[in-house]
C-alpha cells in the first residue's frame, strides 16, 4: 500500500504528467518561440512554474553558433540585473543575523565610501534611491567600452572618486548599478568572505541551485554556458562580455535553478522572515511609493500582482517574475540582444492566468486595435524631438506607411500603433506611450509615459551651424572624477567632442548652451559660462548621470 501511494505521488508530480495536463497551453507557448527554434539562430531557455514545481522547461535555438550547441533547460546564462535580488537576499541574511540593519548609514560599515555630507542608508542603495551615479555610464564617459574587462576593483575606485550625487538621497528613484556594487562589497566586509563564496554557501547550496554561481572571474571556464549575439542583417555577430564584477550583475544560472529560486520566493524554506519585505514597495522621503522593492520590481499585469526582475547585458536578455497570489511564475533567459523576454513572459501569463484577470483590466488589456490612419496623415508627426528631462534626441519617421520612433542613443526602433486622438503605443514595448499635443496643426510637445515614468519631449530646434555660432564652445576639458579629457572643436559638420578612445561624438544643439550627444553616455551636454561670459566647464547628464563636471583647461 505504501508503495502504491509513493508511485501515485511520483506520477502526479512528475514533469511529464504536468506537461500532459497542460498540453494545450504548452502548444500555444511553443508557438511563441517558433521564430527562434532554429539551428542557425540564438534563442531562449524557458521555465514555467505552477503549483510548487516547474511544469515545463524547453530550449529554443542555439547557445553557441560556432559549435552548433543547442539551448537546453540546463544551459547556463549570464542573467545581468536579475542578480540584484540575490545581492539583496545576502544583505538581508546578514540583517537577520543581527550583523547590520538596512537602515544603517553605509559608511558605518564602509567608512572608505565618499562622504557627501548626507546620510545614505543601505536601504536606499537597495531601492535605487541613494543618488549614486551609475557605474556603466560613468565608465563609458571615462572612455571604457562595455566589452572591456571590467573588474570590481576598478568599479569601486570609480565610485570612491565621485564628488557629487545625482540627487538628495531618498528624494528620487533612479536606477543605479553602483549601489549594488557597493552592496556586494558590504557583504564581504561584514561576512569576511567573498561575495561569491557567501552566495554559494548561504543561498545557492541551501536551495540546491547546482548550476548557479557569481561569475566574478572573466577567465573562468563554465561548461554548458551560452554565448551572446546580436542581429547583423540576415545573420548574427557575437557580443563579447568580459565582466569580472558582481553585485549589480554577473549571476550565471539556468531556468531549472531559477525555478528553485521562485519556489523559495513563494514557499520559503530560506529567508522566510524577509521574503515579504523584499516584495514590498519602497518609499521616497515624501512618502511616495516606487515600483521597486528590495532587488525586485513590484508591479501588476492585468490586475494581477507580480514580483521579479529583468536583465540586459551584451546580447543577454532575461526576465523572471512570479505571481504570489496564483503560485505561478515564468523565467525566460535569452542570448539574443533583440529578444524581448518580458513580452514573452506576459504572453505566457495570458495563456495560463487569463481567467484570473481583473475585469476592468481585461477591457483595457484587449489586444491593441490600431485606429486606421493614412500614411499622409502620419506625416504630421514626423520630426526630431528632445526629451526635456534628459536632453536626449529621438526621431519619428514614416516608413512604408507606418510610424516609427528611432532612439538615437540606443539604436532601438519602435513601431508606433495609432490609438486615435494623436496617441500612439509602441508595439514592441506596450509600456511606452506617446501623446502628441498639437497647436494650430503643429506639434507643440509630446507627453510620454514609460511605465510609471512621465516624460515630455519638444520639437528639436535647428540652431545655426557655423564657426561663429559654435566656435565659442571649443576647448579642452578634464574631469578629475574620471581622470579623462574631451576636446570640443568645430568642423564643417558641426560641433564635435573628441576622446582618445571613443573618437568623435557629434553634438547637436537643442537649447541655449545645451547639446545632445550622438553617444548614449553623453545624452546631454551643457556648457557653463562665468559672469564675464568666459567658458569655464561643461556638464554631462542624461540617463543615469547628472551634472558630471568637466573643467576647461589650458591647451
Amino acid at each position: 500500500m505504501k508503495l502504491y501511494f509513493f508511485l501515485l505521488i511520483l506520477f502526479f508530480f512528475h514533469p511529464l504528467y504536468a506537461q500532459e495536463s497542460y498540453s494545450t497551453e504548452i502548444k500555444r507557448v511553443d508557438s511563441l518561440f517558433t521564430s527562434w527554434a532554429k539551428s542557425n539562430s540564438p534563442g531562449a531557455s524557458l521555465g514555467i512554474y505552477k503549483g510548487g514545481r516547474l511544469i515545463y522547461t524547453q530550449g529554443y535555438g542555439m547557445s553557441n553558433l560556432e559549435y552548433d550547441i543547442p539551448i537546453k533547460s540546463n544551459t547556463i546564462f549570464h542573467v545581468a540585473s536579475i542578480s540584484k535580488q540575490f545581492t539583496n537576499f545576502a544583505v538581508l541574511l546578514l540583517e537577520e543575523e543581527g550583523k547590520l540593519s538596512i537602515e544603517d548609514d553605509i559608511r558605518k560599515h564602509m567608512p572608505g565610501i565618499p562622504d557627501f555630507g548626507k546620510t545614505i542608508t543601505i536601504s536606499q542603495l537597495m531601492h535605487h534611491t541613494s543618488g549614486y551615479r551609475d557605474q556603466w555610464q560613468l565608465l563609458a564617459i571615462a572612455g571604457w567600452r562595455l566589452d572591456d574587462v571590467i573588474t570590481k576593483e576598478q568599479i569601486m575606485r570609480l565610485i570612491e572618486n565621485q564628488r557629487e550625487l545625482n540627487f538628495e538621497p531618498g528624494s528620487q528613484y533612479r536606477y543605479s548599478n553602483s549601489g549594488y556594487s557597493i552592496l556586494a562589497r558590504l557583504v564581504e566586509k561584514v561576512s569576511g568572505r567573498s561575495f561569491r563564496q557567501f552566495a554559494q554557501e548561504r543561498i545557492f547550496k541551501p536551495l540546491d541551485m547546482q548550476n548557479t554561481h557569481v561569475h566574478d572571474d572573466h577567465e573562468m571556464i563554465v561548461p554548458g554556458r551560452a554565448y551572446s549575439y546580436r542581429p547583423d542583417g540576415n545573420s548574427y555577430k557575437k557580443t563579447v562580455l568580459s565582466y569580472a564584477n558582481d553585485g549589480a550583475t554577473s549571476l550565471f544560472t539556468t531556468v531549472e535553478d531559477m525555478g528553485k529560486w521562485m519556489n523559495n520566493m513563494l514557499h520559503p524554506s530560506l529567508g522566510e522572515s524577509f521574503i515579504e519585505k523584499m516584495r514590498t514597495r519602497g518609499k521616497l522621503n515624501n512618502g511616495d511609493e516606487i515600483n521597486y522593492g528590495l532587488g525586485q520590481s513590484v508591479n501588476e499585469y492585468k490586475g494581477l500582482s507580480w514580483a521579479g526582475h529583468g536583465g540586459a547585458d551584451a546580447g543577454f536578455r532575461s526576465t523572471v517574475r512570479w505571481y504570489p497570489d496564483h503560485d505561478f511564475g515564468v523565467v525566460v533567459l535569452s542570448n539574443l540582444g533583440s529578444f524581448n523576454p518580458s513580452l514573452k513572459a506576459n504572453q505566457i501569463t495570458d495563456i495560463f492566468l487569463s481567467e484570473h484577470f481583473v475585469e476592468e483590466e481585461k477591457k483595457e488589456e484587449k489586444p491593441v486595435e490600431a485606429v486606421p490612419i493614412s500614411a499622409k496623415d502620419l506625416e504630421k508627426y514626423q520630426g526630431k524631438y528632445v526629451i526635456t528631462q534628459y536632453g536626449i534626441n529621438f526621431k519619428v519617421e514614416v516608413e512604408k506607411g507606418k510610424l516609427f520612433a528611432l532612439l538615437d542613443w540606443s539604436g532601438e526602433k519602435f513601431h508606433l500603433i495609432h490609438l486615435g486622438d494623436n496617441n500612439f503605443l509602441a508595439e514592441e514595448d506596450p509600456n511606452l506611450k506617446l501623446m502628441f499635443k498639437l497647436k494650430k496643426g503643429e506639434i507643440e510637445k509630446i507627453d510620454m509615459l514609460d511605465g510609471s515614468t512621465e516624460l515630455d519631449a519638444i520639437p528639436f530646434v535647428n540652431y545655426e551651424v557655423s564657426k561663429e555660432s559654435l566656435g565659442k564652445y571649443e576647448g579642452n576639458f578634464y574631469s578629475p572624477e574620471l581622470d579623462t579629457f574631451y576636446k570640443i572643436h568645430y568642423t564643417e559638420d558641426g560641433l564635435i567632442a573628441s576622446h582618445h578612445r571613443h573618437g568623435n561624438i557629434m553634438l547637436s544643439q537643442n537649447g541655449p548652451h545645451t547639446f545632445s550627444g550622438s553617444a548614449w553616455w553623453m545624452g546631454k551636454i551643457e556648457f557653463v559660462f562665468n559672469k564675464k561670459e568666459e567658458l569655464t566647464a561643461f556638464l554631462v547628464g542624461g540617463g543615469r548621470v547628472d551634472n558630471l563636471r568637466f573643467e576647461k583647461v589650458e591647451d
